[in-house]
């Protein structure tokens, strides 16, 4: 029979008082029964089994007490290991006695405080690498010696799609599967030094730098390999950005630099002596003068605006306006090529925030360019309407089109005509005299004004740029309207 502590040392004290009294009981009887040879009165023996019958009362009650006292902290000892082994550290012993057990349980006690302290220091710093990894852009991978995984972290799903796959336990060869990532972590978790390498990721096309060092654990479940993995594809774009603007700008500015050359030597050789010869050279040398300098400035204003250095005005800005300065500029080179200028302006129109001078440099620039390539005779179309808020907006836009009958533009040149010093046609583009840079000048512009711009095919054959802008929120006042006149 399993009894509790506490009443195996009730029942071992109150044997143990049993045995004293029966002794005693015995000793008494026989001390008794010498003033009685015969027999024991009746008064004598009830005397007696009152007696012995209180004693042993007396003896239970002050065993059980006695257990109860001496056992009592042994059994709060035992409860609060219970609770330790089941992960809870909020119970203590609260009735020590001032004796050896006392101690015990005041050590206890100690142990319990200085675990639950440590448990929470843990756990806070757990909590903290956690966070740091969560939030930290670059993937994260830990491997233990064998080259299991311990640890990933969101960045790394997120770079590699792993997001429904269980990890942890799992050898890294099984979630990226990449030979020259499966080479590096090899070398690493074998010579035990630290590598660095570059992928290429085939599927997505972004590129990867990754940091193979080792943590120093040795065995099993243990941290002993950390991989960091950078993601640098915009770093690698932007490089590649920066060598064909180097490239492109070095082109561009050879050309113009070469002819100068060319015809400043030949007037030195005697070129100088025919005037003809020579007002025909310095003509061409002017031209091309001119053309570094737009080159240059275009350079300069595009170099302003991405910096952040170009002013911008927040000025509410009469749409109509833009349209009627910028048609003032273009006009006479549209009648010089017999261009049909057709207008479509609604009426009522809400203003834009903005500045007025770079709108009316981005429709310029737009109708200077379908003015060029557009052939003699051709029609060039300006549209400019009110959109209704998208779901969701809070206002509408404006929506500012040119479209042209003109050579058109391929549709897989369309997403690249707005980069620097890109052109459909190049000797085309540098006969009209472009500097490469307008397309690129009204993309940040209209980006400025939180705008958008691109450029679809026109039917039955040209381009149609189209801007679209967000127009003044409502309690702004309407922008002023113009005496546009449609269909010019």
């Amino acid at each position: 029979m399993n009894l509790p502590f506490q009443w195996k040392v009730a029942f071992g004290i109150l044997a143990t008082v049993l045995i004293g009294l029966s002794l005693s009981s015995w000793l008494t009887l026989r001390i008794v029964r010498r003033g009685w040879p015969d027999a024991l009165p009746a008064s004598v023996q009830t005397d007696l089994l009152l007696a012995f019958g209180t004693a042993l009362l007396i003896a239970m009650g002050v065993g059980i007490g006695i257990a109860r006292r001496l056992t009592r902290p042994l059994s709060e000892m035992t409860q609060l290991a219970k609770h330790l082994a089941t992960g809870g550290l909020g119970h203590r012993i609260r009735s020590a006695p001032p004796d050896e057990v006392g101690q015990l349980g005041d050590v206890l006690n100690q142990i319990t405080d200085q675990l639950q302290a440590k448990i929470h220091e843990v756990s806070e710093d757990r909590a903290q690498l956690l966070a740091m990894l969560t939030a930290m852009v670059e993937g994260v991978m830990v491997l233990d010696s064998k080259g299991q995984v311990l640890l990933i972290n969101p960045a790394l799903e997120r770079m590699f799609g792993l997001h429904s796959q269980p990890a942890r336990g799992r050898p890294y060869w099984e979630l990226i599967r990449h030979p020259d990532l499966n080479d590096l972590t090899a070398r690493v978790l074998e010579r035990r030094t630290g590598q660095t390498g570059e992928l290429s990721l085939a599927l997505s096309g972004r590129t990867l730098r990754v940091e193979v060092s080792v943590a120093g654990g040795r065995r099993e479940h243990e941290a002993c390999v950390v991989l960091v993995f950078h993601d640098i594809t915009d770093l690698r774009r932007l490089e590649t950005v920066r060598k064909d603007f180097v490239a492109n700008v070095s082109h561009e500015l050879r050309t113009p630099l070469t002819s100068i050359k060319g015809y400043v030597e030949a007037l030195l050789d005697g070129g100088k002596d025919d005037p003809e010869t020579m007002a025909k050279f310095l003509d061409i040398i002017l031209r091309q003068s001119n053309r570094l300098n737009l080159i240059l400035d275009d350079l300069l204003q595009l170099s302003q605006i991405e910096s952040g250095v170009a002013l911008f005005k927040r000025d509410l800005v009469s749409p109509g306006n833009v349209v009627e300065r910028s048609l003032a500029i273009i006009q006479p080179l549209a009648d010089k090529k017999g261009h049909r200028m057709h207008l479509e302006v609604a009426e009522g129109l809400p203003g834009v925030i903005g500045d007025e001078d770079r709108l009316v440099q981005v429709l310029t620039n737009l109708l200077d360019n379908a003015v060029k390539y557009t052939p003699d005779g051709g029609t060039i179309t300006v549209r400019l309407q009110a959109l209704e808020p998208t779901p969701g907006a809070e206002v509408g836009s404006i929506e500012l089109s040119v479209a042209d009958t003109g050579i058109g533009i391929p549709e897989g040149d369309r997403p690249r005509v707005f980069e620097r010093f890109y052109r459909v046609d190049k000797a085309r583009s540098r006969e009209l005299g472009g500097t490469g840079l307008g397309l690129a000048i009204v993309k940040h512009i209209v980006e400025q004004h939180d705008g958008q711009v691109w450029v679809e095919g026109n039917q039955p054959a040209g381009s149609r740029f189209v801007v679209r802008l967000p127009a003044a929120r409502p309690g702004q006042l309407t922008a002023p309207q113009t005496n546009l006149a449609n269909n010019r």
